[in-house]
């Protein structure tokens, strides 16, 4: 992987552009895109098979489908490309202009980090603002290209699990 598809699938926070559903260089963009592919002729498949009692299952696969061509065409186009003018990005969000100001690439590449403009923040909302320090702390440690391999497979809202 090129330093600039890194810098692309992963924001200056750390956050993983890669794994988020609105970004358009998703994981799951094309992930949805190649089980649209598959999955073509298989409603009429059904459509033909199915036993009267079960035709509920057209709906649910038509649904399942839609879910997937929305998944398919993510518009978001990173921070890094477009910060304020993204859906993605967080409203009023420092950090771009900020790793810019110092730079690095990322806030874990700063000698600063953890400053204490992102640590008294109200601009994040608590999970968020952990994601972004678990993630900066690890791109400190580790690297952002080690960063990324681990993380590449790991769904991108971890921080809202209770």
């Amino acid at each position: 992987m090129t330093r600039e598809q890194l810098l692309d699938y992963v924001a200056p926070c750390g956050l993983m552009c890669y794994t988020c559903p609105g970004f358009e260089n998703s994981a799951i963009k094309h992930h949805s895109a190649a089980l649209l592919r598959l999955r073509e002729g298989y409603r009429e498949f059904l459509d033909m098979h199915l036993p009267e009692e079960y035709r509920f299952v057209l709906d649910e696969h038509d649904k399942y489908m839609e879910t997937l061509a929305r998944d398919s065409a993510p518009t978001c186009v990173g921070c890094r490309k477009n910060c304020g003018d993204s859906s993605g990005c967080i409203k009023d969000c420092f950090i771009h202009t900020c790793v810019k100001t110092h730079d690095v690439d990322f806030c874990g590449e700063c000698p600063e980090f953890p400053c204490a403009r992102l640590r008294n923040s109200d601009v994040y909302e608590e999970e968020a603002k952990r994601g972004i320090l678990n993630a900066s702390s690890q791109i400190k440690e580790v690297g952002a290209e080690h960063f990324f391999e681990m993380k590449k497979d790991t769904s991108h809202y971890l921080e809202y699990l209770k």
